[in-house]
This record gives C-alpha cells, sequence and structure tokens, in this order.
C-alpha cells in the first residue's frame, strides 16, 4: 500500500471515529435540551447544572464537526472532475432521499405528539425548507454544491475560498464557513499525522489546550454570541480529536488499557457509520422511551433519566440499521446508505 493510500486508509476511519463521537454528542444535547423550551430542562424546569453546563459546551462544537469531516471527506475523496449530472445523482441519493422520505414523517411525528393540527402543504414546507433537525441536511446540500461548483468550473481553492468567506461576510453560508475549512485543513492533515508520529505525547498538550480553550470560549463568548463560540470552538474540536484519533498505536499502555482503548475507538467508528439513521430516527427512540419511563417511573432522577435516554437514543437506530441492513434495500435507499 502506497503512503496515499495508507493515509486515505488512516483518514477514512479517523473521520468515521470523529462522526461518531459527533452524533453521540447531538443525541446527549438533544436529550438535555439546549434551552429550557427542549428536551430534560423542559421537562424538569431547570437548568440541570451539570448536565446544563455539559449541553451548552457541546453545543459551541458539535455540529461544525460534522460539516469540517464533510469537507475533509470532499477535498480527500470525492472525484472533483467527474460531471455535474453524477454529481448531482450522488448528493441526490446520500442527502436529498434522505430529506425527501424522512423529513415529512419526522413533521408529522413531530405534530401528532404536540397536538399540533397541519395539512398537507405544512408537510411540504417542512421538506423544502429547513425544518428542526432537518436544517443540516439542507445546509450540507448547499455546501457540497458550492464546493463542487468551485472546483468543477474555476479549479481554485482562492476562488472557493473568497465566495465562501464573502457569503458568510453577506450573512449567508455559516455551516458552509466550516465545511470550506475542511477543505482547506485536508491537504494537511497527514503532514499532522506523521509530525505527531514523531511526538506521540504532544498529542496530550493538543488535547488540554483544546479542552481549555472550548471550555473558556463557553463561559466568555458563547453566553453573548455562540455563532463565534462555535467558529472558535468548532476547529479546535475537531483538531483536537483528529490528534487524539492518531494517537493509537503510537503511544503504549498497559494492555488492560489498551483493549479498552481500542473498544472504545471501535463504538465510536462504528456510530460514524451509522451516523446518518442514528441522526434520523434518534428523536422516535428518546421520545418512545421517555413515554415508557415517564409512565411507569414517573419522573425518575435526573441522571437515570439521561442515561436511560441517551443510550437508546444512541442503541435504538444502530439495532434498526443491523436489523435492514441486509433485509431491505429500500430502507436503505431512504437513508441515503446503497452504494
Amino acid at each position: 500500500m502506497n503512503v496515499n493510500a495508507n493515509f486515505k486508509k488512516n483518514l477514512s476511519e479517523s473521520l468515521y471515529l470523529i462522526r461518531g463521537v459527533a452524533i453521540a454528542l447531538v443525541v446527549i444535547g438533544h436529550v438535555i435540551g439546549y434551552n429550557r423550551d427542549y428536551g430534560m430542562r423542559q421537562i424538569y424546569n431547570s437548568d440541570l447544572s451539570p448536565l446544563g453546563w455539559l449541553c451548552d459546551l457541546i453545543n459551541t462544537f458539535h455540529m461544525p464537526i460534522f460539516f469540517i469531516a464533510s469537507g475533509v471527506a470532499f477535498a480527500a475523496f470525492s472525484n472533483k472532475n467527474t460531471t455535474f449530472k453524477k454529481f448531482v445523482t450522488s448528493k441526490f441519493e446520500k442527502l436529498i432521499i434522505p430529506l425527501i422520505c424522512w423529513a415529512p414523517i419526522y413533521f408529522v411525528f413531530q405534530s401528532l405528539s404536540k397536538g399540533k393540527q397541519f395539512n398537507f402543504l405544512d408537510i411540504i414546507k417542512a421538506t423544502v425548507f429547513p425544518y428542526e433537525i432537518f436544517w443540516f441536511l439542507h445546509a450540507l446540500i448547499f455546501a457540497t454544491l458550492l464546493s463542487f461548483i468551485c472546483f468543477k468550473y474555476f479549479k481554485s481553492n482562492l476562488v472557493y475560498f473568497s465566495v465562501s468567506i464573502l457569503l458568510f461576510i453577506l450573512g449567508f453560508g455559516y455551516w458552509n464557513l466550516f465545511y470550506a475549512f475542511g477543505v482547506f485543513i485536508a491537504s494537511y492533515l497527514d503532514k499532522i499525522r506523521l509530525y505527531l508520529e514523531k511526538l506521540p505525547f504532544l498529542i496530550f498538550f493538543i488535547f488540554i489546550c483544546g479542552i481549555t480553550t472550548m471550555v473558556l470560549t463557553k463561559y466568555f463568548i458563547a453566553v453573548s454570541n455562540i455563532e463565534n463560540s462555535r467558529i472558535i470552538n468548532g476547529p479546535i474540536a475537531f483538531l483536537s480529536m483528529y490528534a487524539v484519533t492518531n494517537s493509537r498505536e503510537k503511544i503504549l499502555l498497559p494492555k488492560q488499557l489498551e483493549h479498552l482503548r481500542h473498544a472504545i475507538a471501535t463504538s465510536f467508528v462504528s456510530l460514524g457509520v451509522a451516523s446518518m439513521i442514528i441522526y434520523l430516527f434518534h428523536g422516535y427512540f428518546t421520545r418512545g422511551t421517555i413515554i415508557f419511563i415517564t409512565k411507569f417511573l414517573g419522573l425518575p432522577n435526573p441522571i437515570l433519566y439521561f442515561t436511560v435516554v441517551s443510550f437508546m437514543g444512541i442503541l435504538g437506530p444502530i439495532i434498526l440499521y443491523k436489523f435492514l441492513l441486509s433485509k431491505s434495500k429500500i430502507f436503505m435507499y431512504s437513508i441515503g446508505g446503497v452504494k
């Protein structure tokens, strides 16, 4: 295996691991609630410190990680010389099909669970315009399309970054900025990996400095401007996680800890592979679990509630994914999973 192929193999696994961590944080954030109008904060009518503190910190970096990872994947793995038709077909299958198939169902589910009336036009609007969790797919479709057009017709990083920055200044393409950052750093990641191989203990320094900076940003910036805090914490979180993922096989640990580290890494890679189905379906499982435990346990201890609901929000979609992976091509196609 040549150096470039080896780098791409390691990068692919790193990106899946990072996505796995990010999607777990998405579920945790939704379970806790980003303010008192959602999640546990609404149910318990409390900020739920320290869970609320954790959720506020997560909110400063978890979604930027997805866009940065997607930008890296585009730069490293996409065929930028393909035809526009093939590119659109690929994104239609991976992003637009899941949006068309599941946004209407999610809208109906949410409306019924909240006792809200709706009509057919409302369902169409919930698909055409960003609705709740589906804003992510809308933003990702825009980012991938913009990047492809710039590289296809201008073949210039400078043009792409100039357009991305200009759109951000004009008040558009906020999430595209993270995607553009991912495209920008993709060519440097192999150099970072090789450097970390020579100085593996530098990883701990990077991780500690990254966490410290993110906490300080949460305290001093996120309170007044969550968007600006994401611009700082998103890249820091991604690069810190990339450094940690590349610490494997380089830092010697006792055998028991090495097995534990390998098991944790493998688990998060699996979550990353199934990140789309977790994103699409975690709301159904968390809601169903909430209804079940509140019916039989009343309103339990917040830690118990958080643990059980978060666990089911992650495990439920995974079980569904494993069950239907080889049994229903239609279902896999509906979540963008048919290659």
